[in-house]
């Protein structure tokens, strides 16, 4: 698998502790107790696809140039359970297990029929406009995110960022397409999963949010991530970036709450 620049700087980003919002609560400066956090999420994402050309070909150049016009981001959606390690007051290792489904599909793409022959003019150049297609493709994805997180700021209120690795594994697939034409009247077509489609890939994800402690050992945050993995979807010579973006909501469960002693000095 190739990891490219954008790949290699946010896995950089790990070693500065830049993780995924996670609950903390105060702990004794004169302990060292480890703190385990559950976490449990779910959100919205916005998603599409950006295409490169490994080796031009007629074929591989139509298809690039098609995508690049025609193609506009889906709606997908991601549900997350992780399990936090204290490291140190403010930074934790973040594990856990999530499943996400990115989304893309296009426009309206004019359908003709292209250079017709008339018996008396010979060529006619000029397509005849028959209708349009469009179609749709959904990625569902089982993730292993593995990373840092880092809590800043003091109270209830605070602010956290965040980056993990996730090898991922294609779980489902699904495309389909959707013809309307003066021949093929509101026709829907389902496309299987291709040989074509690595079922390993690699992303990697940023996040940044506010998190609000309402109980000792709960607390609930909303994020905005950015991720992004690298494959190869197509038959011809063309690579696939898979970009998402969206909101995420999480409550965030202490499972072993520690706790600053109040000392009482008796007169």
């Amino acid at each position: 698998m190739r990891i490219d620049k954008l790949h290699l700087l946010l896995l950089c980003s790990i070693v500065f502790s830049v993780c995924q919002t996670q609950a903390q609560i105060a702990v004794d400066d004169t302990k060292s107790d480890v703190n385990w956090i559950l976490k449990a999420g779910a959100g919205l994402n916005s998603s599409y696809r950006k295409s490169i050309l490994m080796n031009e070909t007629s074929a591989s150049k139509a298809e690039y140039d098609m995508r690049n016009l025609f193609e506009i981001p889906g709606k997908g959606f991601s549900v997350d359970l992780l399990l936090s390690r204290s490291i140190s007051k403010k930074i934790f290792l973040d594990m856990g297990l999530s499943f996400e489904r990115y989304q893309y599909k296009s426009g309206k793409i004019p359908l003709s029929y292209g250079d017709p022959i008339d018996p008396r003019l010979g060529f006619i150049y000029i397509p005849e406009k028959t209708g349009t297609q469009e179609y749709m493709v959904n990625y569902m994805y089982t993730k292993m995110p593995l990373g840092l997180s880092c809590q800043l700021g003091r109270g209830d209120l605070t602010f956290s960022w965040a980056a993990h690795v996730s090898p991922a594994f294609l779980t489902a697939y699904s495309a389909k397409s959707f013809v309307d034409s003066s021949n093929v009247v509101s026709s829907e077509y389902n496309h299987e999963i291709s040989d074509q489609l690595h079922r390993f890939n690699l992303f990697t994800s940023v996040s940044a949010g506010i998190q609000y402690q309402f109980l000792s050992d709960l607390a609930f945050g909303l994020q905005t991530e950015f991720s992004y993995g690298h494959f190869k979807t197509s038959s011809f010579d063309v690579t696939e970036r898979l970009y998402g973006y969206g909101l995420k909501a999480y409550i965030g469960y202490t499972l072993n709450p520690v706790y600053t002693a109040e000392v009482q000095e008796l007169y």
